[in-house]
């Protein structure tokens, strides 16, 4: 007797039938469709990201390596924003983002923005919606959150069927509403010098 959900094992029926992923759209029953597959032992072969961080859309103060997996600030402690090459207008997006290195207890997160004008260092919650260090959020964010945690992986889903963007982690579940119609691109905001983030 293994007692599990019943409705969420379908999920894995079908991956192993078809071979396609196909989980559900509300974040919280994706993660827990997930959760299945690691119980059972399945893996997943997933795609790489198809967007690296943008080493032409940031801060000065920061420095992006040549693969675009990792950022680091190598500038002074002043609010600094590096975005992804992709935007995304439609459908599910889903990655993880990575704190690898705080040079000191403060603020540093991920997010989304719209990428409206070129000023990736002040004014970041005009046009950007995400969470960062300390339990605290910016943009219209809502839910349980927590501290983010150095060397903790946290995920990030744009899903624009739900017109949503939710951060899932160690002690953080939030979401906020995106805006149907703009593009959103993926985003990590730092503040002190030293701080190195990954994406994946």
């Amino acid at each position: 007797f293994l007692d599990r959900s019943g409705k969420l094992f379908e999920y894995i029926i079908d991956y192993l039938r078809t071979d396609k992923l196909v989980l559900p759209s509300d974040p919280l029953e994706r993660e827990r469709a997930l959760e299945e597959f690691v119980f059972y032992k399945i893996p997943i072969v997933k795609e790489k990201i198809i967007w690296k961080l943008d080493a032409n859309a940031k801060h000065k103060g920061i420095q992006v390596t040549g693969d675009g997996y990792i950022a680091e600030k190598v500038g002074g402690d002043e609010n600094s924003f590096v975005y992804g090459t992709v935007g995304f207008s439609s459908g599910i997006h889903e990655w993880t983002v990575t704190f690898l290195k705080y040079s000191k207890a403060y603020t540093k997160g991920c997010g989304v923005g719209t990428k409206e004008g070129t000023n990736y260092s002040t004014d970041y919650t005009s046009n950007t919606i995400g969470v960062y260090r300390d339990a605290k959020k910016w943009g219209n964010t809502s839910g349980e959150f927590g501290s983010i945690l150095e060397g903790e992986a946290y995920k990030v889903i744009l899903d624009f069927d739900l017109h949503s963007v939710s951060f899932i982690g160690k002690g953080l579940n939030l979401r906020g509403d995106i805006v149907p119609g703009k593009a959103y691109y993926p985003c990590i905001y730092f503040y002190n010098k030293g701080d190195i983030v990954s994406v994946s």
